[in-house]
C-alpha cells in the first residue's frame, strides 16, 4: 500500500487499491470545485508518487467538479445515481430488527479492516475493490462516523461506513458477503445508519451507486431513498 501525498485544498493522492498503475484523487471536501491551477499541480503530483503510475482515477465527483476537470482532459469513466433521503426527528426512525436472531452488528474496530477488505474484495469489481487503508480512509473522511460490521452467528458477512458532516448524512461504503445475500444484511445495516444519522441530527442523507446496479437501486429506493436529477462521475486522465 503506498503513502498519500497530501497537497493544499483537502485533496489526498494514493495509488488505486489493488492497481498500483492508477492513482487514485480523492477531493476531501464533497462541495469543492478546483480551480485549474489546482488540476494541473494535482496532476503532476500523482504522476510523481510512485514510476508505476499509467493514469489517475479521481473519486466520485459532483458536475460542478467534474466540468473543472473535464477542461484539463480527463474523461467519465462511471457514473453513479445519487440518491437522497430526507430524515425526520430521531423518534420517528425505528431502531432496525434483524431478520433473523442469528444476524447482528457490531462495532468495526481497525482489527476488522482485513476482514471487511476482503468482504469488499468479494461484493465488487476488481477494479473498484477497497484495500484495509483505502476503507480506514473512507472512516476518517467525514468529522463524524459509524463503522459497522454485520455477522451472522458471529461470522462477518458485511459491514457499512457512514460518515456526517455538518447537516449531511454519507452512506459511504456498503458490502455484503454473496454468500449472505438475501439475508437482510443489507437493509439492516442501511437502517442502522439512517437511525444514526437522525439520532445525531443530520436532516438529510446521501448514498450513490452504480446507475445500472438495480438490486441497489431497489434497496434504496425501497428505504425511502429517491433519485436525484444530478449524477456523480469518476474521471480517469491519461498523458
Amino acid at each position: 500500500m503506498g503513502e498519500a501525498l497530501h497537497t493544499r485544498s483537502r485533496v489526498d493522492i494514493r495509488p488505486w487499491p489493488h492497481e498500483t498503475a492508477i492513482a487514485h484523487l480523492i477531493l476531501l471536501d464533497v462541495d469543492m470545485v478546483p480551480s485549474l491551477a489546482d488540476i494541473d499541480r494535482w496532476i503532476d503530483e500523482s504522476y510523481e508518487l510512485t514510476p508505476e503510475i499509467r493514469s489517475i482515477r479521481t473519486g466520485a465527483l459532483f458536475p460542478n467538479a467534474a466540468d473543472a476537470f473535464a477542461e484539463r482532459g480527463f474523461r467519465v469513466c462511471d457514473r453513479l445515481a445519487l440518491l437522497e433521503r430526507r430524515l425526520p426527528p430521531t423518534e420517528a426512525v425505528p431502531a432496525p430488527t434483524p431478520a433473523t436472531p442469528q444476524l447482528a452488528t457490531r462495532r468495526l474496530r481497525q482489527r476488522d479492516l482485513e476482514v471487511a477488505a476482503r468482504i469488499d474484495g468479494d461484493a465488487f469489481p476488481a477494479s473498484w475493490q477497497n484495500d484495509a487503508q483505502s476503507l480506514a480512509e473512507i472512516i476518517d473522511a467525514t468529522p463524524r462516523a459509524r463503522a459497522r460490521i454485520a455477522t451472522l452467528a458471529r461470522r462477518p458477512i458485511g459491514f457499512a461506513l457512514t460518515g456526517k458532516a455538518g447537516p449531511t448524512g454519507y452512506l459511504q461504503r456498503f458490502a455484503v458477503d454473496p454468500s449472505a445475500r438475501r439475508l437482510g444484511v443489507a437493509g439492516l445495516l442501511v437502517d442502522d445508519a439512517v437511525r444514526w444519522l437522525s439520532r445525531r441530527g443530520a436532516t438529510a442523507a446521501l448514498v450513490n451507486t452504480g446507475v445500472d446496479n438495480a438490486a441497489a437501486l431497489a434497496l434504496y429506493e425501497g428505504r425511502g431513498f429517491r433519485r436525484r436529477s444530478d449524477q456523480l462521475v469518476v474521471m480517469e486522465f491519461t498523458r
